[in-house]
Order: C-alpha cells, then structure tokens, then sequence
C-alpha cells in the first residue's frame, strides 16, 4: 500500500512477540547485601541531609522538645538513617558534617 501523504510504499514496523509474566513467578533479583551489610553502609562515614518541616521532627528526633508547627528545618542523618543533628540552615547542617568528617551524598 501508499502511503497518502507521500506516495512511498507504506513501511510496517516489526512484530514484536510479548510474553507477560505475573509478578508472582518473576525471578528473585539478585541481592548484593544483606539487610544488615546494607543497613552500615557507609561505616559511620557518610551522611546526608534532609529537609523537613517541624511537624516531621518527632519521628526522627523522638527526644527534640516541641517545636512550632510549619517551620522548614534540616536533618543531618547518617547513611543508615541514624539521626545526628537537626538546624534551621542547610549551611549549618553542612558545616556539622564537616566537623564531624562526614562525606555528604546526594538522595535523588
């Protein structure tokens, strides 16, 4: 057949065979970790930064006194998650992990 606009044979694309697998019999992924290697990840040595409101706070620091409501704050974590200082400036918290030796990573 024509293509109308062109005037040129009309190409067909190739048929591509579908096979689906219910995600109960697809294949475990392969772990590189267990739960506990990848749970000290980092050794005490890397660290990252987290904004949060103050609502947020008492999940993370159980033991921070009440804070306002609706304030924008930053948590210095380490890379499993262990929190280590909470600061109204990411410049502060920055600067906390320097101190500390801390490498900062980046969470995308």
């Amino acid at each position: 057949m024509l293509d109308e606009q062109t005037q040129k044979p009309e190409t067909a694309a190739p048929e591509v065979a579908v096979t689906e697998v219910p995600l109960t019999e697809a294949p475990e992924a392969e772990k590189l970790f267990t739960d506990e290697q990848f749970a000290h990840l980092g050794g005490g040595t890397l660290a990252y930064i987290k904004p949060m409101l103050s609502d947020e706070v008492k999940r993370i620091f159980p033991n921070a006194p009440a804070i306002d409501s609706g304030i924008k704050l930053f948590a210095l974590l380490g890379a499993d998650g262990t929190p280590l200082i909470l600061s109204d400036s990411r410049d502060m918290a920055i600067a906390n992990a320097r101190e500390a030796n801390l490498d900062l990573m980046s969470l995308q």
